[in-house]
């Protein structure tokens, strides 16, 4: 960044400016959530205080293509029905729609968190850590080194998760 070109968030997208009045550097932001502290000089951190609550959870009811237990991350075919995901098969399992929020047998519906937040208490993540799919369904922090990748979210806490899936990458 020049010393003549501020960053600038509107909308919590970051982009350049150019100013006429010298060596200067401008945050702003229209976003209320957004917030900017400046520790250091030329040092800015970027936060994000909305409240949790606030995020929407988007969900979406399935018939299970087969025997699915509840928290395991799921793949949608072309006869529209759900199968556990798994990284290290063929692409389309891999293409992760979302997380199995109840246990479902062939046949019955099936409840999908396929954007938001999910708390478990048994679990023990380490807040910021980006999460993956893994073999069998299964979320892990560790990202894969064979299969695909697929980013199914992040860690909010140690007991809480952001659903926010990405395309898978082949590895």
């Amino acid at each position: 960044m020049s010393d003549n070109k501020p960053i600038v968030i509107e909308e919590g997208i970051l982009k350049e400016s150019t100013t006429s009045g010298g060596p200067s550097t401008t945050i702003t932001s229209s976003d209320p959530a957004l917030t900017v502290s400046n520790p250091a000089p030329n040092t800015y951190v970027l936060g994000f205080d909305a409240e949790l609550s606030k995020i929407p959870n988007m969900k979406e009811t399935f018939v299970a293509g087969m025997v699915i237990s509840a928290m395991k991350l799921v793949y949608c075919d072309i006869t529209g029905n759900v199968f556990v995901a798994d990284n290290e098969d063929v692409f389309d399992k891999a293409l992760v729609v979302g997380m199995a929020l109840n246990a479902a047998s062939t046949g019955n519906n099936v409840e999908v968190l396929i954007f938001g937040i999910y708390e478990n208490p048994s679990w023990s993540w380490t807040a910021n850590d980006l999460l993956f799919l893994n073999t069998n369904g299964n979320i892990t922090s560790v990202p894969p080194v064979v299969g695909y990748q697929t980013t199914i979210g992040k860690a909010l806490s140690s007991t809480s998760i952001l659903i926010n899936i990405k395309d898978p990458i082949e590895l």
